[in-house]
């Protein structure tokens, strides 16, 4: 999953990343 992660735009991880801190 790391690397579909790394592919998406810096956006969509800071989005990710609030995610899973919820």
């Amino acid at each position: 999953m790391q690397s579909t992660v790394g592919k998406q735009p810096v956006i969509l991880r800071a989005v990710y990343a609030e995610a899973c801190s919820i």
